[in-house]
């Protein structure tokens, strides 16, 4: 069995440079997992949904040596920027990640389409916010 733990580390810088808007800055990071790669042939991508929105993103890597055309050893951070509606008060605001990742077990000679997820609360107060949440990918089996 395999398991790949995505650590999304949220932290939000709340700004009021966009004409009375604000925004928040969402960095996204996916943690290492030994013995798994990420098919970069599909597309990896990060759904964040907030009160105010949903933002698709595209990972990108670092390219896996034995095969840097159709896998990737390690994922970007990914750092997407947050629009908050003016008059948007001091609280706290869900937020959901949601990743779809395309690992492969070099290995085995495996690959699947896992989905991880994730909520939690922007807290906004002041001038900035954190959040850290931990996404788990659901464990796999390899076929003997």
């Amino acid at each position: 069995m395999k398991r790949l733990a995505l650590a999304l580390l949220l932290s939000a810088q709340i700004g009021t440079a966009l004409a009375g808007a604000e925004t928040a800055t969402v960095r996204v990071q996916v943690a290492d997992a030994p013995g798994l790669t990420f098919n970069h042939v599909a597309r990896n991508t990060l759904t964040l949904t907030t009160p105010w929105g949903t933002q698709t993103a595209v990972f990108g890597g670092t390219p896996y040596s034995p095969d840097p055309q159709h896998y990737w050893n390690h994922l970007f951070p990914l750092t997407l920027n947050v629009r908050v509606p003016g008059g948007v008060g001091s609280g706290s605001y869900p937020l959901k990640a949601s990743a779809q990742l395309f690992l492969c077990d070099q290995r085995a000679h495996l690959c699947t389409v896992k989905t991880a997820e994730a909520s939690g609360d922007l807290n906004l107060s002041g001038s900035s916010a954190r959040l850290e949440l931990l996404l788990s990918v659901p464990t796999f089996k390899l076929s003997p």
